[in-house]
């Protein structure tokens, strides 16, 4: 049986199992709750999380179903899509956008099923850059630039899904070109300011976090090859 556990979210206390907290492993939830990343604890011995408590309904529904479900006058949809980005549960972030799309539009086509592929950059000096690389593996080795990167014996590993990079500016603009030239579209971008400090580092300084998420049709390439055959 799983562990159980008692979660004060922003003073809203719930009681799920640790295995329905990392059922997304490579998630900021799952992270948090795996071990890999440390967690606060209430006056109470709750394991503490300073976000929204009542919205965190919704996230911890959608951990344990895999499936979105919201009241038919749900309103709140900017501080769930922050919530999804802060937990970073990427198949819970196309949820909100697909479920808010057919709220907006219900007389419009459904919006396909969709891949995600998220990027965070972090500058560490003038041109020295670090990379995580956040999707499907089989979509991210369509990336030309990832293709080449991960034919080297250096400066990148994986985690999972995740793709680390050392590299550069250069890269950064390469890397976008390539997700566009492979059909994606830019969803979302943030620029953030973050504290860095460890061996090498004099004290702590700041450094300049970008956050990318590209889109793609999962079924892109399938359509791209038919009007290819048709125009022959």
């Amino acid at each position: 049986m799983s562990e159980i556990l008692h979660i004060n979210v922003g003073g809203v206390v719930y009681t799920t199992t640790r295995a329905t907290l990392v059922n997304f492993p490579d998630s900021m939830i799952g992270s948090m709750f795996s071990g890999r990343m440390s967690t606060l604890r209430d006056e109470n011995g709750h394991y503490f999380i300073d976000r929204d408590g009542h919205i965190f309904r919704y996230v911890l529904n959608f951990l344990r179903s895999s499936c979105l479900s919201l009241p038919n006058d749900f309103k709140d949809w900017e501080l769930l899509e922050t919530e999804a980005d802060f937990y970073q549960v990427p198949e819970l972030i196309s949820a909100v956008n697909e479920v808010k799309y057919k709220r907006n539009n219900p007389e419009k086509t459904p919006v396909k099923k969709q891949t995600l592929i998220e990027m965070e950059c972090k500058k560490e000096s003038m041109r020295v850059m670090y990379f995580r690389i956040y999707g499907e593996r089989c979509m991210m080795e369509m990336i030309e630039s990832i293709k080449q990167i991960v034919s080297k014996p250096i400066g990148w590993y994986r985690e999972g899904n995740c793709l680390h990079i050392h590299g550069d500016v250069e890269d950064r603009h390469k890397l976008i070109q390539d997700f566009s030239d492979a059909g994606f579209e830019l969803k979302f971008t943030n620029i953030s300011l973050s504290s860095i400090s460890g061996v090498g580092v004099q004290g702590s300084t700041t450094a300049t976090v970008e956050k990318w998420l590209f889109t793609r049709d999962r079924d892109y390439k399938e359509a791209d090859q038919s009007s290819t055959t048709n125009s022959h």
